[in-house]
């Protein structure tokens, strides 16, 4: 076939919301920020490969950070920053009420359980979304 690349994608929607939401880390060290990630992804996939959050689908091979889809070709993913203390959530979605349900609200209630993430972490976008 003769379609470019353009082509190929030019049929595919963009979803109505799209959002990038960064955390800083309160003590502002990369140290901290790999702690905090790590143990923040590790919830991640827990809640996405145990059906703890039906719908959650979590992509394998990703090498920017911690991938899950939401169903409907809504999808999150949360990642570190290289170069400053901060995590980052960008979500994608058909709409900002879909996001809070799947992606935000499960979050928090995973999150608000975990002590280092709730003292180290400022999730204030997140609570406020």
């Amino acid at each position: 076939s003769d379609a470019s690349l353009l082509d190929l994608i030019s049929s595919l929607e963009e979803k109505a919301e799209e959002n990038e939401l960064r955390m800083p880390v309160i003590d502002e060290t990369l140290a901290s920020t790999q702690s905090l990630f790590d143990q923040f992804a590790n919830l991640i996939e827990d809640g996405a490969s145990t059906g703890k959050f039906p719908g959650w689908s979590l992509d394998i091979d990703n090498l920017e950070g911690t991938r899950v889809r939401i169903g409907d070709g809504g999808f999150f993913m949360f990642r570190k920053s290289l170069h400053d203390p901060l995590v980052s959530l960008q979500v994608e979605g058909n709409s900002v009420e879909e996001v809070r349900a799947k992606v935000i609200e499960p979050i928090l209630n995973m999150v608000g359980e975990n002590e280092a993430i709730m003292s180290g972490l400022d999730i204030s976008v997140l609570q406020n979304y």
